[in-house]
């Protein structure tokens, strides 16, 4: 008798055997009363051959107070779904019985005690199950998990999905994964690493030897590396994606490689270049570095600190900023020159003005959109694409009204679903396997058309090594899947959806007041007036990522303040630098000629150079040569004077400005006062002159008179 009969025979027996314990009570019955146990499927294979076996892995748990017995388990399958709907219809099976089904035997058989917990092994032939036969349709099979009591009663039921595929398929569904690497930033403002609200050091966590960091990094190493070919026989595929790295991350790791400060008790300790966390950390950027440089990896531009690029689109050069920082960053720490042109916008928020704003514009931008960016197209239900009755399975192209295009994949709202339950750990086993499940539903719709989605990791999954490994193995090897890169996708797909990008994104429910943006704008400002001054580069572009970082989107779930610190913080360091910058003189100055000097003595106590801009503002009948200056001031104090002329007698006020070379108010202007007294002397000489013109003029007209007279009388 063949295997095959013979696996026929057994499943039917076992099918019947399933059906009576479905029905009938099991032995011992009313030995328990008002029993209460949960199941959780805790492994299962992504997809099934013909000749596997089940590898189902249960926990059963009593959550009751009093000892389980007598308790069966029951695997059963359903008819394999047609649609996406029935797949998502198949997801709550409730007391719909399955066809195809079997009781697990043997289960264990001491009492489970009140919160114990036990793993139960399924490793039946996958053709245990009748619908997996001979003549079994590749496919996804809901797959039911039934906990039963003594009596029969159902306990809990999990519900999940069986893949069988008899063979590798010769039409795939391409998908195009995209991991993100980000994280709440770990440095504070000050540049010191300070512990969680808990009291750990989440960065030196992310790369210990079990942190998700260094997880991440070892899964993918193993997953990208091409497969070699040999004579016996070819290796697995390798998985191909795009990385969309924080910069903010990786700049925080590159402070860690070469030693860091480390916040402890109050006080602040220096972490030597040597320490296990900063080798650790230089270790994990190494590899990082080398893993975005490999073939089947492309580098991917996301905003320096993962903001909302919609939420800061309002804020003058916000995008530009977030953008280019990150850039340089990936060039500084990693080496990588990446394409900017490839923007991934945390979430897919886009619209119209982020576009605007976005340093590549229109021109040829490829990029990665949520369903909610797009104008909802006219009738739902004919929006996919090839195929307009079916899932969006084509890259989107939008026309922006200041011309252009750009092209972009487009999330699929179910896929993201399931990754993010996976992340949140809801069931993450079952939501994994619902992603699965997913995707071939998706190639079954239309199996013999190429077709491509995109499926994006969320930034909080912090996947157990095992957990990823079977996440990036099933997206590079399952027989109904092949894996691409963004570039990749966008040239295995045969046709793309021309679709209306909105005017402007909804708000976030928890994007944080106008006054918060507003507060970071005048920060970004005070550190750019700041930046003229020519202080140190590195001081300079810490406190301007330090702006960047205030508009993260990973403040908002705990509320902005943690965030806008970064902000503020930042304009208190600008005016306690500028505070040591000044310029002083006397209040009063007499002129005693037309010409004379005002001299002034500035001041630099910051530690380093400056540059400063002088000026002297005259009014009325006095000049200042000279008046505005652009000065270099050592640390240290130097004597500048101006040589002024006045026209007039009087008094004159000159007002004193110090302003940063981008004419930026270092300190309060001064008013000096000039008081000119040369034009009071000349007008006293010539008073006295012409006094004594008057007097010898009469004196000698007395003369001639008493001369005149003394000649009549002797006449």
């Amino acid at each position: 008798m063949s295997r095959t009969r013979l696996l026929s025979r057994r499943a039917a027996a076992v099918v019947a055997a399933g059906l009576v314990l479905v029905s009938l009570p099991l032995p011992g019955a009313g030995a328990q009363e008002a029993a209460t146990a949960s199941l959780d499927l805790i492994a299962i294979p992504p997809w099934h051959a013909p000749g596997d076996e089940m590898g189902l892995r249960i926990r059963v748990t009593n959550t009751g107070t009093m000892p389980l017995e007598n308790y069966g388990l029951v695997v059963g399958l359903l008819n394999r779904v047609e649609t996406r709907s029935a797949l998502e219809t198949s997801l709550d099976l409730g007391l719909v019985q399955a066809p195809s089904s079997f009781p697990v035997q043997p289960v264990p058989e001491d009492p489970l005690p009140p919160g114990g917990s036990v793993t139960i092994t399924v490793d039946d032939p996958v053709e245990t199950l009748v619908l997996l036969g001979p003549n079994a349709a590749n496919g996804v099979y809901p797959l039911k998990l039934t906990l039963q009591d003594a009596v029969g009663t159902t306990l809990d039921t999990v519900t999940t999905q069986l893949l069988f595929y008899t063979e590798p398929q010769e039409v795939r569904l391409t998908i195009v994964p995209v991991v993100p690497l980000h994280d709440v930033p770990a440095r504070g403002p000050d540049g010191v690493f300070h512990p969680d609200a808990d009291g750990r050091y989440p960065l030196e966590e992310a790369v210990a030897e079990d942190g998700w960091l260094t997880t991440v990094v070892d899964v993918l190493e193993a997953e990208v590396t091409p497969a070699p070919s040999g004579r016996r026989r070819q290796l697995p595929a390798s998985l191909r994606l795009g990385i969309a790295p924080s910069a903010r991350l990786l700049e925080e790791l590159d402070d860690m490689a070469d030693g860091y400060r480390r916040a402890e008790g109050g006080s602040v300790v220096s972490v030597p270049p040597d320490s296990p966390s900063a080798s650790a950390a230089a270790a994990v950027l190494e590899r990082l570095a080398g893993l975005l440089r490999k073939e089947g990896v492309q580098p991917l531009l996301a905003p320096y600190a993962f903001a909302d690029l919609p939420s800061i689109a309002t804020t003058e050069g916000a995008i530009a900023r977030q953008m280019s920082e990150a850039a340089v960053v990936l060039h500084d720490v990693l080496g990588s020159e990446v394409d900017p042109r490839w923007v991934f916008p945390p979430g897919g928020r886009l619209d119209s003005q982020v576009l605007d704003e976005l340093p590549a514009g229109a021109a040829g931008l490829r990029t990665f959109f949520a369903p909610e960016a797009l104008e909802p197209a006219i009738n739902p239900d004919l929006s996919g694409c090839p195929i307009e009755a079916l899932s969006l399975t084509c890259p989107v192209r939008v026309r922006p009204e200041t011309g252009g295009s750009v092209t972009g994949y487009v999330f699929d709202a179910k896929i993201q679903d399931h990754l993010v339950a996976v992340a949140r750990g809801e069931e993450p086993v079952v939501s994994l396997q619902r992603f699965f499940a997913e995707t071939a539903m998706i190639r079954e719709e239309s199996p013999g058309i190429p077709r491509v989605i995109q499926a994006t990791a969320s930034t909080t999954w912090r996947a157990s090594a095992p957990e990823l490994r079977r996440f990036a193995r099933t997206l590079a090897r399952a027989p109904w899947l092949s894996s691409a890169t963004p570039l990749e996708g966008l040239a295995v797909a045969e046709a793309e959806a021309e679709r209306q990008l909105l005017g402007f994104a909804p708000p976030l429910p928890n994007r944080p007041s106008d006054a918060y943006f507003e507060g970071v704008e005048d920060a970004s400002e005070a550190v750019e007036h700041f930046a003229s001054i020519e202080p140190p580069a590195a001081l300079a572009q810490r406190l301007r990522r330090n702006v960047l970082v205030a508009l993260a989107r990973a403040w908002w779930d705990e509320g902005a303040s943690e965030g806008y610190a970064y902000a503020r913080e930042a304009s208190e360091e600008v005016a306690e630098e500028l505070a040591k910058i000044g310029a002083v003189g006397a209040s009063e100055t007499t002129l005693t000629s037309r010409r004379g000097a005002l001299q002034f003595v500035v001041f630099n106590e910051t530690g380093y150079d400056v540059r400063v801009r002088v000026e002297l503002d005259a009014r009325g009948d006095l000049e200042v040569s000279d008046a505005v200056r652009d000065l270099v001031m050592t640390d240290d104090q130097q004597t500048i004077s101006y040589d002024v002329t006045a026209r007039a007698s009087g008094i004159f006020p000159i007002t004193v400005r110090l302003e940063t070379p981008d004419g930026f108010e270092i300190q309060r202007p001064q008013t000096i006062t000039v008081r000119s007294t040369e034009f009071n002397q000349i007008a006293l000489a010539l008073t006295i002159g012409a006094l004594a013109f008057l007097v010898l003029f009469y004196v000698g007209r007395g003369v001639r008179r008493r001369r005149r007279t003394a000649g009549a009388e002797s006449a």
